[in-house]
């Protein structure tokens, strides 16, 4: 801790180095790194996080399923992002580089989280309508 600044380390969970080694050593699947996490989910539950929402967690989580195990937790990251929440950011973090995202990839990812930030606040900004060709329907 540098004696100028206060430590703003407490509770932050490391996303690569050796600490995030330790923290992801023996985990093994992503259901373990869910289950690490688990516990913090006590000071959530107070806030309404029901054990239901818990289970769907681990259900689309862990799922064997159309998308791969990293993918999943690197979606997790972007809407974490987007949505400005830093424990769901670090632990998605760790869960991702325990199941092989490298450091390309995590900058790679960061970038598109920025550019698709500013590109969807222009847009909104400018109120540009829906081109006809991509439209949902």
């Amino acid at each position: 801790m540098h004696r100028d600044r206060p430590d703003r380390t407490r509770g932050v969970v490391p996303v690569h180095g050796p600490a995030a080694i330790r923290r992801s050593r023996g985990l093994g699947s992503l259901g373990g790194q869910l289950t690490s996490r688990l516990p913090r989910f006590a000071d959530v539950n107070s806030a309404g996080l029901a054990g239901f929402e818990r289970e769907q967690l681990k259900a689309v989580m862990v799922a064997d399923s159309a998308i791969d195990p990293l993918t999943k937790e690197m979606i997790y990251i972007a809407v974490s992002t987007a949505n400005g929440c830093s424990y769901c950011i670090h632990s998605h973090t760790a869960a991702a580089r325990a199941k092989g995202m490298t450091d390309a990839q995590h900058g790679e990812l960061v970038s598109i989280i920025g550019l698709a930030g500013q590109t969807n606040h222009l847009v909104k900004a400018m109120q540009i309508p829906i081109d006809p060709q991509f439209e949902v329907k």
